[in-house]
């Protein structure tokens, strides 16, 4: 077994079932505002001042960024640094004492071939990409799914040539929780002329999504809430969202720890309690098990009553889905009356900030991910993340979180356009070559296909496949044998 230490791997852990299904829980991050120096504060002072006065100004503005670039700088090599053995098999850095994430990793394999030798910053007219998220909301907060989308377009636009020189423009839009806002932001992706949409967390996405189905844009990754985000026919996801989830954890507890019996405990959000029922359910049964669906309030707190309920039911294995601010929580009750069964949670319940304050109440938990640990060959993508939201990310982001989701999907779109060309990308194209997807390779991710098949019922989903892990004496160890194939388990 392939064995990381905490926090480890959890970068790239908490992808997409990270936040699938945690739409609607509190969330105690905030967003971070963008860095701001003083020197860009003294060039709108109005200051009639020429000459000398204005070079010394000049001077410190220029300091200043280099005092900027070398801190961050500085930062990210910290961070690469801290977490280096921890990232698998990968090649050492080409020139670590380089000023660009190009230099440090130029000629190395990456998933498209080779990372360039030398950085190349685009220039021209953009090509705009539309983003919807939701922030700055009791019922979810996500600011660090656009910045990590941010982050991934700066590196495009200052060390990869955009697209054939042209820049990639982001338009990212907080829906603020509302359907009218969601529509409205639709609205102006359409106007602004974006050729494609990606996502953050949008519970309203029914209201968008009908705006951008009326224009052919197509949306193209990020986080899938509801089933909208997974039929509909301008959609490709690159997860398998809460459905890929629930049938690999049936999967696994059926077949290969042979429970006879499935407790699959499930926030009460149609969403949720939908991919229990249509898609772990009948993968379990396939394999013989016995399957009981409960449900708790999605902002339950006190979950007690949830694992008293599951220990009467007397389950061999229980699958507690429960919201990312649920964790700590619903693992103390489990352990209070005495669970002790193989439970799975959620990759969000993974993450190392958990992991602390749980320490060995956490131990044997079971988790759902969407990236290898194990790795036969190296490879340096978690690496380039690392670099990419260090580098360029927001002072104050979240560097261990959701973002990878983000990355990935920008990442694969700069991919597909690149092939089409800076001068052929339009809706329409990125439809169409999307769709013709057989095995693609993705950054971070299984090599995706959007033939509409890969999931019964849920078209827009391109790669279901996941991982398991298990918290064993606070290290992460893979238990699956590499990916769990779950669009082989519907045939």
């Amino acid at each position: 077994m392939y064995r990381c230490s905490r926090p480890g791997i959890i970068i790239v852990l908490i992808a997409t079932m990270a936040l699938i299904g945690t739409a609607c829980s509190e969330s105690t991050e905030s967003g971070a505002s963008a860095p701001t120096t003083e020197a860009s504060g003294s060039a709108t002072t109005g200051s009639t001042d020429t000459g000398e006065t204005a070079q010394t100004e000049t001077d410190g503005t220029s300091a200043t960024a280099e005092s900027d670039e070398a801190d961050r700088l500085a930062r990210t090599m910290e961070f690469l640094g801290d977490y280096a053995d921890q990232l698998g098999e990968v090649p050492p850095m080409t020139d670590p004492d380089a000023d660009t994430i190009v230099g440090r990793w130029a000629g190395q394999p990456w998933f498209i071939g080779d990372v360039p030798d030398t950085p190349v910053a685009a220039e021209g007219e953009p090509i705009k990409i539309g983003m919807i998220n939701q922030e700055n909301e009791v019922f979810g907060d996500f600011p660090e799914l656009r910045q990590a989308a941010a982050a991934a377009v700066e590196w495009v636009n200052a060390e990869l040539g955009g697209v054939g020189g042209r820049p990639l423009e982001l338009l990212a839009c907080n829906t603020n929780f509302s359907p009218e806002e969601a529509r409205q932001c639709a609205l102006d992706h359409v106007r602004e002329g974006v050729v494609a949409v990606t996502s953050g967390i949008n519970i309203s996405s029914a209201d968008a999504m009908a705006v951008y189905e009326e224009n052919d844009i197509p949306l193209l990754g990020g986080i899938p809430v509801n089933d909208i985000d997974m039929t509909s026919e301008i959609a490709h996801q690159w997860s398998g969202g809460t459905a890929g989830m629930f049938s690999a954890w049936s999967y696994y507890a059926a077949e290969e720890l042979g429970a006879e019996k499935i407790v699959m405990a499930v926030g009460d959000f149609a969403p949720n309690v939908a991919a229990a029922e249509d898609f772990g359910r009948p993968v379990a049964e396939s394999f013989g098990a016995e399957v009981e669906v409960i449900k708790f309030p999605l902002t339950e707190t006190d979950y007690g009553p949830t694992m008293n309920k599951v220990a009467e039911l007397n389950p061999d294995a229980a699958f507690i889905a429960v919201v990312d601010t649920g964790c700590i929580a619903s693992v103390q009750a489990a352990n209070a009356v005495g669970l002790d069964i193989p439970l799975f949670f959620s990759g969000a319940c993974a993450s190392p900030d958990i992991e602390e304050q749980l320490g060995d109440e956490i131990d044997g938990a079971i988790f759902a991910i969407e990236s290898i640990i194990e790795t036969d060959e190296p490879e340096i993508d978690r690496s380039l993340y690392f670099d990419v939201v260090s580098t360029y990310g927001e002072e104050g982001m979240e560097l261990v979180g959701a973002g990878t989701v983000s990355v990935k999907s920008i990442m694969n779109i700069w991919d597909l356009m690149n092939e089409l060309g800076p001068d052929d990308v339009t809706p329409a194209t990125l439809t169409e070559l999307v769709g013709q997807s057989q095995e693609r390779t993705s950054f971070m991710g299984y090599p995706y296909t959007c033939d509409g098949q890969q999931m019964p019922d849920l078209p827009a989903v391109c790669s279901p496949q996941q991982v398991l892990i298990q918290n064993s004496g606070g290290d992460l160890v893979q238990l699956s044998d590499g990916w769990i194939d779950v669009a082989a388990l519907f045939g």
